[in-house]
């Protein structure tokens, strides 16, 4: 074994996830002289595979203020509730042994909306229409291993489940995540906005956004709404990404010889973004050089760099990894 290997911080193969169910809130706007933060709740559905007390869980950077382990009856006993900040973890312990089979983990949360462009994070930019202005908006960047700064969770890339997500927000704001919205109540100028479950895939390719958006959108020929988020006012830089992705997600479903399996594919453009490009399934982030350009006066570099940078997010990872090629990603 390696010295990498032998640091390498791995989860207990005693409980395996099947779906979360994920409800956030977050404070774009706190109080002067404080920091941006989010609450959070997360009901877990396991399956332990041998008799334990303990269940470990990814956490970093989050105060898990409660935590509970109930069985398929609905039985639930609280948990106690250990955090490790070198290892990334959260152990939840309760008082008896609990035998192999189907249970479920409640647990609430809150976390710091971080300026460090990873996990659940706020941006900062001008207002495209007001430059006098700043604007925030929440946005998600989860990959390598950064979801365990979102939820707790089992924040291994092999370590697949389906994921449904509801957001609070402000009414005026657009709240987007993989899948289409099937819900949204407003209330009291807030709104609850409840996402469509996702197919099963690794917890680094979930993403969610709350901020003020402009967008356009098209439809492939194979039938899927497909949409270019920007920032208010610049929603026409997008075209050129849009006009490519709407002829690549067929290409690639007819390359691959799979049809592309959801309803539709965003891809917005973040202001403050680490990576060139994050392809989370259905919501794929950018950087602004990656997405946006006004056709009229960008070089042909700056064009072959949206095609070949954006258009290369589309197809990741399900197309590779429901062939075979790789063993990460969406799918069993």
């Amino acid at each position: 074994m390696s010295e990498v290997e032998s640091k390498r911080v791995v989860l207990p193969k005693n409980a395996k996830p099947s779906h979360y169910d994920l409800e956030f809130s977050p404070d774009l706007f706190p109080a002067e002289g404080s920091v941006p933060t989010f609450e959070g709740s997360a009901t877990i559905h396991v399956k332990l595979l041998e008799a334990t007390n303990t269940i470990v869980l990814n956490a970093k950077e989050l105060n898990v203020t409660s935590g509970s382990i109930c069985s398929s009856d609905d039985f639930c006993v609280r948990a106690e509730i250990s955090l490790d900040t070198k290892t990334q973890t959260v152990t939840l312990t309760v008082p008896d042994s609990l035998n192999p089979g189907d249970y479920k983990i409640d647990a609430s949360f809150s976390g710091v909306l971080n300026d460090k462009m990873m996990g659940f994070y706020r941006s900062e930019y001008k207002d495209p229409l007001d430059s006098s202005k700043k604007k925030f908006m929440a946005v998600t960047q989860f990959e390598p291993t950064d979801a365990r700064m979102a939820f707790p969770c089992f924040d291994e890339p092999n370590i697949k489940a389906t994921f449904s997500v509801t957001m609070n927000a402000p009414e005026s704001y657009t709240c987007l995540s993989n899948m289409p919205i099937i819900k949204e109540e407003a209330a009291e100028g807030k709104k609850k906005v409840v996402f469509d479950k996702t197919p099963i895939m690794s917890t680094y390719l979930l993403a969610f956004v709350v901020a003020e958006l402009d967008f356009i959108k098209g439809e492939t020929k194979d039938g899927v709404e497909f949409r270019v988020y920007t920032e208010k006012g610049r929603s026409e830089l997008g075209q050129f990404a849009l006009d490519c992705g709407m002829k690549v997600l067929p290409f690639f479903a007819n390359f691959f010889a799979i049809a592309y399996p959801l309803p539709k594919m965003d891809m917005i453009a973040i202001p403050d973004f680490a990576a060139g490009a994050m392809e989370n399934w259905g919501l794929v982030t950018y950087r602004e050089t990656a997405l946006l350009l006004d056709p009229n006066q960008s070089s042909a570099q700056a064009k072959a760099r949206v095609a070949e940078v954006g258009m290369r997010e589309v197809h990741s990872p399900c197309a590779r990894g429901s062939n075979g090629t790789v063993a990460l990603g969406c799918g069993t």
